[in-house]
């Protein structure tokens, strides 16, 4: 991984994105579902589920650290520049992966507030 430093920004950004929403790093959506998620456990007083989310985030953050650490820490020196970027197509795609999970973590109040009022019947 520590070859394609510098030369795959689009596909190393929608990485980083994605990881930090997996890993549950606010502003991302996967902040806000696991933030809903520990609230939800802690108010049913489940401490085994909010210690399983605790730990399962650790598990997680380490194993996209180990993903991306030689994407982005100095270490050989990476080759000359190549043309190994995806194409424009899978590079659009994934910025709008990317855009959407930052999109639907800064707007979560709005889009709970949309699914609570369509998803829950009234009389509920």
């Amino acid at each position: 991984l520590s070859r394609l430093r510098g030369q795959v920004p689009w596909t190393l950004t929608a990485l980083i994105v994605t990881a930090l929403s997996m890993i549950g790093i606010p502003p991302t959506g996967g902040f806000f579902g696991k933030w809903y998620i520990l609230l939800g456990a802690l108010e049913a007083e489940n401490y085994v589920a909010v210690v399983a989310i605790v730990v399962g985030t650790s598990l997680t953050m380490g194993y996209f650290l180990r993903l991306i650490q030689p994407l982005l820490l100095e270490g050989d020196p990476p080759p000359e520049r190549s043309e190994v970027e995806a194409p424009f197509a899978v590079r659009f795609a994934m910025g709008a992966l990317a855009a959407t999970t930052i999109a639907l973590g800064i707007w979560s109040d709005q889009v709970v507030t949309i699914l609570r009022e369509t998803a829950i019947p009234v009389d509920l």
